[in-house]
């Protein structure tokens, strides 16, 4: 109904067929009926020609610009001032923008908001009510006259206080002003920087290093700025990133720089290329920048410390020594302690990730608290708070790899504590992530879905596939027997790999892939899989890396009757440790030489090297591979004859895999043994294992919070549970203490010391 006037169907379907039912399209086709007097209110009522005479626009663009062709020229001038001013503003800047009297200012704001093209916020300011009718009305105004009524906007708004940083850019920009659109586009880039908005500042700048020209010295700084903010953006690789690269690639060639400006410039372009994957190209612009920073120390050891670093660009480790040994003696010329600090911490870093046994000893001596005057951080992109989250998450990492595990668990979990407090999204997944890979080789797989909910949390906003969790998940489906689904996901991280350019995670990744293919049977693609990253350990000699992929490896050799290239990568394999104290490929080099001595036909060294494999590895612990040497020493020893041992020593691994829940491995050796007459409890084939009447641990976890008069809420933020997970929890307890309220729990839980069963 239009003021109680019945539409009749017939319009009703002429206005569907024209406009869809768009909102705005049957707005904008009433009014220009209306101006038209296609449609006009007589005698209390509406009334409109026939259908067949209305002539109707081909787009809600033509319909805003036929009616706003209808309006008296000073209306339209207001239209446009507020077209170009885009943003609500108030009738004095209208006026300035538009260039009329408060007269015609003032009659075209009663038209404009009368007919529904202006609206009043309700605090004096005024703007278009609906964008499309802003760009309509926009792209009519001329060249020339765009110019200076953006001129006049932009001088308007340079009284504001605080001044609108971004509109005047945008005015600047618009009016042909290069030198006030430079400047509020970089007051407005740093604005955006202190209030965490990199994507905005890097938008900003660059547009400004694409269209401004100007003094050598004037473009490199801009550069820089651009690219400090696209190096310390906190999110996931994008476009915006590559594109920025190839315009610092452009400056480079084409500005003329001096050869300090080039250096500090070329220096932030190679940080970024490694950021995305571009190793070869980032290492080039990091070795060519470091002749020009000898009067930037920080930036100089920065740049020697990543030509150090393991990458998946394979250099000789004699080579990355050499740069952080330089990195060293640069860093010893930084006046800043706690910028000494986080360079030593990177430095120790890079030194355990080679395998050197010296970085722990850097990486003991960090303090625990790394301070510096606010200013001295200024332009790193960085605090204290995050460094000290970064270097323990990258030192959990590496420990996780040495076998240093209860060091692990203490790196990691300072920095996942430390880095939610500092909200920094990026290091707690990442930590997070690490920890998951930790649980995973100690056996805690338990842990797996808390792990794995806190890291979705932060996922989501910045690591969209978090691959070191894809892999644990992979490795949780291989041991449950989903061969085909755990190949896939290492698969997927090895594909993203090409984009990442990491290598120690592909490393990982394809180590697990080859376990699959040999769980499958399919001992080609075990090889197949195992291939390239044999070949860039043997490379870069970073055998510390090879501690889940040998065994595999080697295996799939002797399967294939390739016997000779296994006993030739466990010998590789070997020299690559020679004085190295890292206890998992330590105990993984055990493991090679027992599967090697078993296809040679050594049994007893077979024997023996089975059993020192299955120490080494509970020393760890690490107790899936433990349990797993422990059934090739009874295979092999019911092979030979020996049953009774053989029998013993399967019984005890069936039962440490039966533990740890892995299903598929456990159902194996139960074969094995029923073929051996030896009979044993059905094992487990998944779904959470019976307590009887006796608490689960998660039940006295949510029993006990309920004992410290938590509410449901409560112990779900705690636990990382839904309430309604919580409550299901709470009713099995009540159920098995024969109690029926939550104080009659908390007294139960006092009265047997919190142990109930």
């Amino acid at each position: 109904m239009l003021d109680g006037t019945v539409v009749t169907d017939r319009f009703r379907d002429f206005l569907f067929d024209r406009t869809e039912g768009v909102p705005l399209a049957v707005e904008e086709l009433m009014r220009l009926m209306h101006a038209r007097s296609d449609l006009s209110h007589r005698d209390g009522g509406w009334v409109r020609r026939r259908l067949d005479r209305i002539d109707v626009p081909p787009s809600i663009r033509d319909a805003v610009l036929e009616r706003l062709g209808r309006l008296a020229p000073h209306v339209q001038q207001v239209l446009k001032a507020a077209a170009v001013l885009a943003d609500p503003a108030d009738q004095a800047t209208l006026t300035t923008v538009s260039g009329l009297s408060d007269t015609d200012v003032d009659d075209g704001l009663a038209v404009a908001t009368g007919s529904g093209w202006l609206q009043d916020d309700g605090q004096g300011h005024l703007a278009f009510r609906h964008v499309l009718n802003r760009q309509a009305v926009d792209e009519t105004i001329p060249d020339p006259q765009r110019r200076t009524m953006h001129l006049r906007a932009g001088r308007a708004l340079e009284s504001r206080e605080p001044p609108p940083l971004v509109r005047l850019a945008r005015h600047f920009r618009a009016a042909g002003e290069p030198d006030r659109w430079r400047e509020y586009a970089e007051r407005a880039a740093d604005q955006a920087i202190a209030a965490g908005d990199r994507m905005a500042a890097t938008t900003l700048l660059h547009d400004v290093v694409r269209t401004v020209s100007g003094p050598p010295a004037l473009t490199a700084r801009i550069a820089r700025k651009l690219a400090d903010a696209a190096l310390f953006r906190h999110e996931v690789v994008d476009d915006l990133q590559v594109t920025v690269a190839g315009t610092l690639h452009d400056v480079l060639a084409s500005a003329g720089l001096s050869p300090q400006d080039a250096a500090e410039v070329r220096e932030r372009r190679g940080r970024l290329l490694l950021q995305l994957g571009d190793w070869e190209t980032g290492h080039r612009e990091l070795e060519l920048a470091i002749a020009g920073l000898d009067h930037d120390p920080l930036r100089a050891a920065h740049a020697m410390i990543y030509l150090g670093w393991p990458s998946a660009e394979p250099k000789p480790v004699t080579e990355q020594l050499e740069w952080l040994n330089r990195a060293a003696a640069m860093a010893s010329r930084v006046p800043e302690p706690g910028l000494r600090t986080v360079l030593e911490a990177d430095r120790a870093m890079a030194l355990v990730f080679l395998g050197e046994e010296s970085g722990w000893a850097v990486a003991e001596g960090l303090p625990d608290q790394w301070t510096g005057p606010p200013e001295h951080w200024k332009g790193t992109g960085s605090s204290p708070h995050r460094e000290i989250a970064r270097a323990n998450a990258n030192l959990g990492n590496a420990a996780t790899l040495w076998g240093r595990y209860r060091k692990a668990e203490q790196w990691l979990g300072f920095a996942v504590e430390v880095s939610a407090a500092d909200d920094d999204q990026r290091v707690h997944t990442a930590a997070l992530a690490s920890q998951a890979r930790l649980h995973w080789y100690l056996g805690r797989w338990d842990q797996r879905d808390r792990v794995a909910r806190r890291a979705a949390e932060q996922r989501t906003a910045t690591h969209p596939v978090n691959q070191e969790w894809q892999i644990v998940d992979g490795l949780h489906n291989l041991t449950a027997g989903a061969w085909d689904r755990a190949a896939d996901m290492f698969t997927r991280v090895l594909d993203a790999a090409e984009a990442n350019g990491d290598q120690e995670l592909p490393t990982w990744a394809a180590a697990c892939l080859a376990q699959a293919k040999l769980a499958g049977g399919d001992v080609a693609a075990a090889l197949a899989a195992s291939d390239r990253p044999f070949a860039v350990l043997a490379r870069s000699g970073l055998w510390l890396w090879g501690t889940d992929l040998m065994q595999p490896r080697v295996t799939a050799l002797v399967r294939a009757g390739r016997v000779g290239e296994a006993i030739d990568a466990v010998e590789v394999f070997a020299d690559g440790l020679v004085g190295r104290t890292a206890l998992a490929p330590l105990a993984a080099l055990v493991t090679c030489r027992a599967v090697l001595a078993e296809a040679t036909g050594a049994v007893e060294t077979a024997l023996a090297g089975f059993e020192r494999s299955a120490e080494a590895w509970a020393a760890l612990p690490r107790p899936y591979e433990a349990a797993l040497a422990v059934e090739r020493q009874a295979v092999l020893s019911l092979r030979v004859g020996r049953h009774g041992p053989g029998v013993e020593l399967l019984t005890s691994a069936f039962e440490r895999l039966e533990r740890l829940g892995a299903r598929r491995d456990a159902d194996r050796i139960a074969r094995t043994l029923r073929e051996h007459g030896t009979e044993v409890s059905r094992p487990w084939h998944g779904g959470r294992r019976g307590y009887g009447d006796a608490l689960s641990p998660r039940e006295l976890e949510v029993a006990r919070l309920v004992a410290e008069g938590r509410t449901n809420r409560e112990i779900g933020h705690e636990l990382y549970l839904s309430p309604k997970t919580v409550a299901r929890h709470l009713t099995s307890v009540m159920r098995k203490l024969e109690v029926t309220s939550r104080t009659a729990v908390a007294l139960r839980l006092r009265g047997t010391g919190s142990q109930v069963s």
